[in-house]
């Protein structure tokens, strides 16, 4: 029984090596999908920090700061009036009367919020 099991081998030994002749090819081209891709795509980047700074002024995303200063109710009313009236955050939570000013600045810090905290 045992040599019936072996005469299959060569016939999967040539499957075998056919696939890993497929693999590399796979990676080959992947390897250079990606060189590509950094090339043409990352490379001579430059990050264009007065933009991304006013995105995140107008997000409303950084309510999520507040929550646990002023509390879910306030920050959600505090969103939704910034929504409704088409005003940055900051504007809507001093308009509201849940923060001042120096607060809010003091409070939301969005660039923290892209680390983990030290505590």
């Amino acid at each position: 029984m045992r040599s019936l099991g072996l005469v299959d081998c060569p016939h999967t030994a040539g499957q075998v090596a056919d696939g890993i002749r497929a693999r590399d090819a796979t990676v080959d081209l992947l390897a250079d999908a990606c060189d590509g891709f950094r090339e043409f795509a990352i490379e001579g980047v430059e990050a264009n920090e007065e933009q991304i700074a006013e995105y995140v002024d107008q997000s409303l995303m950084i309510v999520t700061a507040l929550n646990e200063h002023i509390g879910y109710d306030k920050s959600a009313e505090s969103a939704k009036h910034a929504h409704k009236h088409k005003t940055k955050l900051k504007d809507a939570v001093v308009a509201l009367g849940h923060l001042t000013p120096e607060e809010y600045d003091r409070l939301v810090q969005p660039g923290k919020m892209t680390r983990p905290s030290e505590g």
